[in-house]
């Protein structure tokens, strides 16, 4: 049996997350959920459709609660991994309020 290493484990599992608040800025974790079509019995193999996919992540990360006026943040950038030359890269994807 072959060990995976942990980045062919988390491959598009987990994501890191920047996000910004003025000038401030913050680093956190956050991960992707997929919702899947049903199983087609008329068909072999495991492929499944992806119907929807959400990051997830605490409230406190989208949220500035430290501010005494709590504010939703001004951009979030998480991250997708992808595999070049033999190495896991971090490739991002950036939202700006109010867009998200």
């Amino acid at each position: 049996m072959r060990i995976r290493s942990i980045d062919e484990r988390l491959h598009n599992i987990s994501t890191k997350l920047i996000t910004r608040c003025g000038e401030e800025q913050f680093l956190a974790t956050g991960f992707f959920y997929n919702s899947l079509s049903p199983k087609d019995p008329s068909k072999k193999g495991q492929w499944r459709t992806i119907e929807n996919i959400w990051l997830v992540t605490n409230r406190h990360v989208i949220v500035n609660e430290r501010d005494p006026n709590p504010k939703i943040i001004d951009k979030l950038t998480f991250h997708l991994r992808a595999i070049e030359d033999n190495s896991c890269v971090w490739v991002p994807f950036f939202l700006n309020h109010p867009k998200f």
